[in-house]
C-alpha cells in the first residue's frame, strides 16, 4: 500500500497519511461492475470476474445516511516497546443531500497527528459510490481530484509554488482509496464473498487492485440476533480485518497489520448517527 516516507513526487507528503487514512483512518484506506445489460433493465447481479467497477448497480447503499464518526488510531510494536499509542484523532462526517437531482455523499475526514493536519473533502453519488471530486490538504500541500469514470484529473499545489496537474486514465472506473471504508460496507457481501477492487491510491497517484474477501460469518453476540461479516482487505503491504453488522452495514471493528514491521494497528470509534 503506502509507506510512511514522503512521496518521491510530493515531497513532504506522508503517502499513508494520505491514501490509507480512510483504511486504518489515518495510519495506513471493490471494485463495481457496471454490468451489459439493456439500458432499461440494468443487471444488479454481481459480477463473475471478481472485479467491482465504482458505478456498479448493485452495491447496498441505503445504509448510508447523515454520520459522524469519531475515531482514535491506536498500535502496538511487533517487537521492542510493543505499549499501545495512540497515533493520531480522526473525526469523519458524512452528508447525504441532493445535488443537480443526484443523491450524493460528501466524506469529509479531519485527522490530527504528530505529523500535522489532514483535511480530506470527497463527493460521491450514492448510488454506485462514483467518485466525482476530492479535495487533500496536508500541511502546505493540496491535492484536488476531478473523477470521470476511468480517467481523472490532478492539480498539486506545495505552498506557494506553481500548481502542477495531470490526467490519468485506467482500463476500468475506479474508486479514491479513501473511500474504502463505505465500499467495503456495500459490497454484496455473503458467505465466500471475493472482490477485485481497483482503488487510486491519492497518496502516490497510481491505481492499485486490491481484494476484499469474507472470511467468516458469525453471530454478533449471544444477545443479540444480528450477524456480522469477517472481511479481509489485503494489498502488498498490509492485510485489514474488518467486522461488519449484516443489518446495519456499521463496522463494528477494524484492525490493520503491517506485512514488512509486523506492526498492528486499530481504530477506537464512537459513530452516532445525526
Amino acid at each position: 500500500m503506502h509507506s510512511l516516507s514522503p512521496s518521491p513526487q510530493h515531497t513532504g507528503v506522508p503517502r499513508r497519511t494520505l491514501a490509507v487514512f480512510t483504511v486504518l483512518t489515518a495510519i495506513m484506506l471493490i471494485t463495481l461492475v457496471v454490468a451489459s445489460c439493456s439500458p432499461h433493465s440494468p443487471s444488479r447481479v454481481a459480477p463473475t470476474d471478481d472485479v467491482v467497477r465504482a458505478g456498479a448497480p448493485y452495491l447496498v447503499v441505503a445504509h448510508i445516511v447523515d454520520n459522524v464518526d469519531n475515531q482514535r488510531v491506536m498500535s502496538r510494536a511487533a517487537t521492542g516497546d510493543t505499549t499501545a499509542k495512540e497515533r493520531g484523532r480522526v473525526r469523519i462526517e458524512q452528508r447525504v443531500a441532493p445535488v443537480s437531482g443526484v443523491v450524493s455523499v460528501q466524506l469529509i475526514k479531519l485527522g490530527h497527528y504528530a505529523a500535522g493536519e489532514f483535511v480530506d473533502t470527497m463527493s460521491m453519488t450514492r448510488d454506485g459510490l462514483r467518485p466525482i471530486t476530492e479535495r487533500m490538504q496536508f500541511g502546505s500541500t493540496v491535492k484536488t481530484i476531478h473523477y470521470d469514470g476511468d480517467r481523472l484529473h490532478e492539480t498539486i499545489q506545495v505552498g506557494d509554488s506553481a500548481p502542477r496537474a495531470f490526467d490519468r486514465s485506467f482500463p476500468m472506473p475506479v474508486f479514491g482509496f479513501n473511500q474504502l471504508e463505505l465500499v467495503l460496507q456495500s459490497l454484496p457481501l455473503r458467505p465466500g464473498f471475493h472482490a477485485i477492487l481497483p482503488l487510486y491510491s491519492e497518496g502516490d497517484d497510481s491505481l492499485e487492485l486490491d481484494t476484499a474477501t469474507v472470511v467468516k460469518v458469525a453471530q454478533s453476540d449471544a444477545a443479540t440476533p444480528s450477524m456480522s461479516w469477517t472481511v479481509r482487505f489485503a494489498d502488498p503491504a498490509i492485510v485489514s480485518t474488518y467486522v461488519i453488522d449484516t443489518l446495519s452495514r456499521r463496522i463494528t471493528s477494524y484492525e490493520v497489520q503491517s506485512r514488512k514491521s509486523g506492526m498492528h494497528s486499530w481504530i477506537e470509534r464512537d459513530s452516532a448517527v445525526q
